[in-house]
């Protein structure tokens, strides 16, 4: 699990991108601090920042309120302009206390399961304590298993979705090694709408899984909330953004993924968790 000045403390995650309705991605600084006060009243304790470094500004508005990161490398790999992109995360953001993983990589399909995948991940963990021996690194893998692999590499093994893997018999191979819930849930829901209407790209605010390889946000958090050794679970996403239709295309623009709607306004899932999170009664 995860300890906080020695307390047990489970990790009340969403991943966000950057992007807020009407304003784009340059967010002025105060909308960092909105987003981050709404997720704080869901319950929310750790984003993580999807699927790149987080802005200064961000980083500043999590130590202010309390907000835990994981702050994320985009690309796998040990050349030159990508060590230089990782060395530059590391350096910027190591003085700020709201940091407490390294995250290497999401998703690399391609070496996920290989060697490769495995030695990777050690180099690009072993640049990231040379400048930062105070924190772990992990790697967000969307399959695990293998003899080999990102997730073999990795300090802290990051999963991103429990339909993915046996999380249970990594823990059993690995019983020492930390791990999180990287990404779950990816459910699509419009706030307010309790029929699909496909011809408005309206999906029912039900919590249903989209398919056998991630969760409803009810099983997700269930599966996580069961199990100590695993740190907490990091829901996809916090809030909706655009892009990522899924499962649309145009004229649709927006994911539908968030527990709160581009205005920040909160889903049903996002009341699930709202009172799974949160110790004030909810109906």
């Amino acid at each position: 699990g995860f300890f906080l000045n020695g307390r047990h403390v489970k990790l009340h995650g969403v991943n966000n991108h950057q992007d807020h309705a009407g304003v784009g991605v340059a967010l002025p600084d105060g909308m960092h601090d909105a987003r981050l006060k709404m997720l704080k009243a869901m319950g929310v304790n750790a984003i993580r920042s999807a699927h790149n470094p987080a802005t200064p500004e961000l980083l500043e508005a999590c130590d202010r309120l309390g907000m835990l990161i994981i702050d994320e490398h985009r690309m796998m790999g040990t050349a030159p302009q990508i060590r230089d992109e990782l060395e530059r995360m590391v350096r910027r953001g190591r003085n700020h206390p709201s940091i407490i993983l390294w995250s290497v990589g999401n998703e690399e399909w391609a070496i996920e399961n290989s060697e490769i995948g495995t030695r990777l991940t050690q180099q690009m963990t072993a640049i990231v304590r040379r400048l930062d021996p105070t924190r772990p690194v992990t790697q967000a893998a969307s399959s695990s298993g293998q003899p080999e692999g990102t997730s073999v590499g990795a300090e802290v093994i990051g999963f991103n979705y429990k339909g993915q893997h046996d999380i249970d018999a990594m823990h059993r191979r690995f019983p020492d090694r930390p791990m999180v819930v990287t990404e779950e849930g990816a459910t699509h829901t419009t706030r307010g709408v309790y029929a699909n209407d496909t011809a408005r790209a309206h999906l029912a605010a039900y919590d249903k899984r989209t398919g056998t390889g991630t969760s409803s946000i009810e099983e997700g958090w269930r599966f996580n909330a069961e199990r100590p050794f695993l740190a907490g679970m990091f829901v996809w996403t916090g809030f909706d953004y655009r892009g990522e239709t899924s499962p649309f295309g145009w004229p649709a623009i927006s994911s539908q993924f968030g527990m709160l709607d581009t205005t920040g306004a909160l889903k049903d899932s996002g009341q699930y968790l709202k009172a799974a999170w949160t110790a004030e009664p909810m109906v």
